[in-house]
């Protein structure tokens, strides 16, 4: 186990932005097109990028992702990193 650091190959401006219509669609109870979002952003994802490519990935198994990047907040808060470093949200 051990954490793999993997990110989005996605402009930070694009991912916040995309992260944002999303949440509206699913406060909006449009879950449906809040996944197919999510599902938008899924093919910027480097570790499903690696699958096929990297022999360390090739046999990990994960479950279907519905759910918007939990990396990286402003701690105690549910605000993406608003810090010099700006990370590009990811999962």
């Amino acid at each position: 186990m051990g954490d793999m650091n993997w990110r989005l190959d996605y402009g930070n401006f694009e991912t916040r932005e995309l992260l944002s219509e999303c949440t509206k669609l699913a406060q909006n109870k449009r879950i449906e097109e809040a996944i197919t979002l999510l599902e938008k952003l899924l093919q910027y994802d480097q570790f499903i990028l690696a699958k096929g490519m990297n022999a360390l990935v090739n046999d990990y198994k994960e479950g279907k992702i519905k759910f918007l990047p939990t990396y990286k907040y402003d701690p105690n808060s549910n605000i993406y990193d608003t810090s010099k470093k700006q990370r590009i949200p990811s999962w």
